[in-house]
């Protein structure tokens, strides 16, 4: 490669995609959940470098489900705030706050667990079915291609 080739600029799209997107956030699923049941697993018995790695994947999947979840929403033609994310930000809020819940122990670990798995079980209908949202009007003929193509990515 010449010297006049590597001070091109790179061509290629550098937007992430939506199945990018969709990993992030499923990375972030897995990661906060890692956090929880090592929580509940340890209640309040495990050592504090311990305690300290179940904190740590919990708020690296908080912060990954964000991301992913934005990025996501950034890609599909609802709008900013549709009411389905509105519901799952609740539901991200109530899975960020179960951590200090279960290492205060103010409910048994079965309870605890139980409270996550329904959590969990709620945003991943709401982030299926998308309850209310509609998409909005297309105002261009690039956006309505870029539309045909998210939603053709989409639901395949």
């Amino acid at each position: 490669m010449s010297r006049t080739d590597r001070a091109q600029p790179h061509t290629h799209n550098r937007i992430m995609s939506l199945e990018t997107y969709k990993i992030i956030h499923l990375a972030g699923l897995m990661s906060l959940f890692l956090g929880l049941g090592g929580m509940v697993a340890l209640q309040g018995h495990g050592s504090p470098p311990t305690k300290k790695l179940v904190s740590i994947f919990h708020g690296i999947g908080l912060l990954l489900l964000l991301f992913g979840g934005f990025g996501m929403l950034a890609k599909l033609p609802y709008g900013v705030f549709p009411g389905f994310a509105i519901a799952k930000g609740i539901v991200w809020l109530a899975l960020g706050g179960m951590l200090v819940l279960g290492k205060r122990r103010v409910f048994s670990a079965g309870v605890t667990w139980m409270i996550a798995i329904v959590l969990g079980i709620i945003a991943t209908w709401l982030g299926l079915m998308k309850p209310g949202a509609t998409p909005k009007p297309i105002t261009s003929m690039t956006q309505s291609s870029a539309l045909i193509e998210t939603f053709r990515n989409h639901t395949s």
